[in-house]
């Protein structure tokens, strides 16, 4: 939605605050049904895409981040928050809605991240998500939502023990198939596309680049396909775990391109996940731009 914000925020600014509306999208023909979904809050305005699954979001003026940031001086420490709620995106109070626009500035439906086990710190301005490990240890990792703290990601000691590596899976399979990222959005999303669109699909946050034994051992024989961020240490971390990978798993293949895998739509990621796992050729290597 970012690339018509011009045509869909001077209508979402015409909506009274607090109110919503749906309309037809700008590239739809007109017998098709409205699709987009654009809101008026206190803290700005937002627009999202059901049939496309994009979405964007514009502050108002008067809101300042790094005010926000200064509230939470405290937000980087690695002890559990006492005040965690669950994430209810539809709550009106402003760090939900700080909340609602870092997700839907990276891509993901905030409805979809409240599917996942997913809470909120208002003392530490964070995303909390409680996931599994591939050892089995239950953590929590916080995600800043003010984008204003150097530490952007914090895990938390629980029970004496910290999350390593998260996995979204479904409980009563048993995959052999993985897709590792770097962090837990990008595998909350491509986890729901994966499992909307029926494939028995793991998806494995590494909560950063590198691996470990415990990664390994979880990933032996199995079909791995690689995908990191679209930076340099997201390439650099690819190549490496390529070939740690190599000799345990049955096979492993690297997605790249110049964005987070959060950041595609979900059309792209489906198409893309598709033609990766009914190669028949051996590819090893997929580029985003040649498959788009």
């Amino acid at each position: 939605m970012r690339e018509v914000r011009d045509w869909w925020l001077p209508l979402a600014k015409a909506l009274r605050v607090g109110s919503s509306s749906k309309i037809l999208h700008l590239y739809d023909n007109p017998y098709k049904s409205k699709s987009v979904l654009i809101y008026n809050t206190d803290l700005g305005y937002g627009a999202k895409c059901f049939r496309r699954g994009t979405s964007d979001w514009v502050f108002k003026e008067h809101l300042s981040l790094e005010a926000l940031a200064n509230e939470a001086v405290e937000s980087g420490r690695d002890d559990l928050p006492n005040d965690l709620v669950v994430y209810t995106p539809t709550n009106t109070d402003r760090v939900t809605q700080l909340a609602n626009w870092y997700l839907l500035k990276r891509g993901l439906d905030p409805m979809m991240v409240y599917n996942y086990n997913t809470y909120l710190s208002k003392s530490r301005l964070r995303l909390v998500y409680r996931c599994v490990g591939v050892d089995g240890v239950v953590g929590y990792i916080g995600r800043d939502i003010t984008e204003k703290h150097h530490a952007k990601v914090v895990t938390y000691m629980h029970n004496s023990k910290r999350l390593k590596h998260a996995v979204f899976s479904s409980p009563t399979s048993s995959p052999s198939r993985s897709i590792i990222v770097e962090d837990v959005n990008s595998a909350i999303k491509l986890f729901d596309i994966c499992k909307r669109a029926g494939y028995n699909i793991e998806v494995v946050s590494l909560n950063g680049t590198s691996g470990s034994d415990q990664l390994s051992l979880h990933l032996m024989d199995k079909d791995v396909i690689l995908w990191l961020d679209g930076d340099t240490a997201g390439e650099r971390g690819a190549v490496k775990l390529f070939k740690d990978l190599t000799p345990l798993a049955n096979s492993v293949k690297i997605i790249r391109g110049r964005l987070d895998p959060k950041e595609y739509d979900s059309d792209v990621v489906l198409d893309l996940i598709w033609e990766v796992i009914n190669d028949t050729q051996g590819i090893k290597s997929w580029v985003i731009a040649d498959y788009k």
